[in-house]
């Protein structure tokens, strides 16, 4: 190995370091991943609600479903990151996935839900019916979280980039 072989390793072993906390970071990455996809998936959906009323009563399951299946995003996500920063604890971060960012979008949803319910407004659906797309969609959701993350640890890690062109300079002692 010549010497700027080393020294190019020791530059690159410094640039790309992997974080503190690679976990917490690779969650939060595919969190923001799926946040991302149901936020514009969300415009979409209003656009068509817009378009043709005709159509909304078909937009509100697609959409759920829709919202469900980008669980698979937040753990491809955060799998492909873990592998990338080299920690092999997938399935931690695959259940922190899972479970966080779900149970506060649930969250939301079911606190919607009791006001609506405490405020005597009238509904499309009953309270029952709703709670169990909400619990239909968590769990759903949850799985394809997993999926996601298990398809993203079986799969080859990323290779590392090419080295950059190396300019001559004198490094100080």
């Amino acid at each position: 190995m010549t010497a700027e072989d080393v020294a190019w390793k020791k530059v690159h072993s410094d640039v790309f370091r992997p974080p503190m906390f690679p976990n917490i970071l690779s969650c939060l990455m595919g969190a923001g991943t799926q946040l991302v996809a149901m936020f514009f998936t969300l415009l979409i959906a209003i656009i068509f609600a817009f378009a043709d009323s005709a159509w909304r009563p078909y937009i509100y399951p697609i959409v759920l479903v829709i919202m469900a299946l980008y669980g698979f995003l937040n753990g491809y996500v955060t799998s492909r990151n873990l592998k990338f920063f080299g920690t092999t604890d997938w399935s931690f971060s695959a259940t922190v996935s899972a479970l966080v960012l779900p149970l506060f979008v649930t969250g939301a949803l079911l606190l919607e839900c009791l006001i609506a319910w405490v405020s005597g407004s009238s509904q499309r659906y009953s309270f029952g019916s709703i709670l169990l797309r909400i619990i239909g969609w968590y769990i759903f959701n949850g799985n394809m979280c997993y999926y996601g993350a298990f398809k993203g640890y079986i799969q080859k890690a990323t290779e590392l980039p090419s080295p950059l062109g190396r300019v001559a300079r004198p490094i100080p002692e």
